[in-house]
């Protein structure tokens, strides 16, 4: 009778494609790791910016009116025309006793999200609204 010997070899091969899978699911882990780290780069961006703009037009803002209430940027923040807009700023300014009340709301035009919303005041000179009145 025969006794037959088990391979060494099937043994490895085993081995070999268990590692094989271990790693393959780590690639697959790592690869979704990056991909939320980029779209939370890109988040954290867009919100850079629309904090950016917000902040300037309350600087803009802070001592007149200002005559148009909608402004339009592209996707690096500058200011553009409407057809070239990505984020709209719009701007609210009311006068209370003595007092320009601005509130600023930067939006992304294509998904009509609200990115981030600015209120804030400043003094206007005996009621004058700044001199622009």
């Amino acid at each position: 009778m025969k006794v037959r010997e088990s391979s060494k070899s099937s043994l490895f091969l085993l081995e070999l494609m268990i590692s094989i899978v271990f790693f393959a699911l780590a690639a697959a882990g790592c690869v979704q790791v990056f991909a939320k780290a980029h779209m939370l780069s890109q988040e954290a961006g867009r919100l850079d910016m629309a904090v950016s703009v917000a902040q300037s037009l309350a600087e803009e803002c802070s001592g007149s009116r200002m005559e148009d209430n909608q402004r339009y940027y592209d996707e690096l923040g500058n200011a553009c025309g409407k057809e070239d807009g990505v984020y709209l700023a719009e701007i609210l300014q009311t006068e209370q006793a003595g007092m320009n009340q601005i509130h600023i709301t930067v939006m992304d035009m294509k998904t009509q999200d609200t990115l981030y919303t600015l209120q804030t005041a400043s003094y206007l000179p005996n009621g004058t609204g700044g001199g622009n009145e």
